[in-house]
């Protein structure tokens, strides 16, 4: 299926193609059994480069990848409206970010292993 001049696959599809497919630069939208859904870069079967992950819940990531983690520069979204929007290293929050809520508060600085960490600013609302 073409969709904005890039290709999708569904999982199933995709494995069928093997290795030699999986391991090239491709862009692939996964749908998972529960519907988390992918659609990025990949190598070697795991999203590696620049892509977007839909949760299940609704949460969205989207960002930079490395080795099926969160790694690099992105920004994860949850439903309530909630915002982290910064480094991660691993699937956590690790770096310089900033996380905003629905009311207007904020927290900009840094964090480590996903907690806030150092140096950092909270605005309450």
């Amino acid at each position: 299926m073409m969709e904005n001049g890039e290709e999708m696959f569904e999982m199933a599809t995709a494995y069928k193609l093997g290795p030699m497919v999986l391991n090239m630069k491709v862009r692939i939208l996964f749908l998972y059994l529960f519907e988390n859904q992918i659609l990025g870069e990949w190598r070697n079967n795991k999203a590696h480069g620049k892509g977007k992950f839909w949760h299940v819940d609704g949460d969205i990531f989207e960002g930079q990848w490395a080795d099926d983690k969160a790694n690099g520069y992105g920004t994860y979204t949850h439903t309530n409206g909630a915002k982290y929007e910064g480094q991660w290293k691993d699937d956590l929050q690790n770096g310089y970010g900033i996380e905003t809520w629905l009311d207007g508060s904020k927290y900009e600085g840094l964090y480590k292993q996903g907690k806030k960490h150092g140096e950092g600013r909270r605005k309450l609302f």
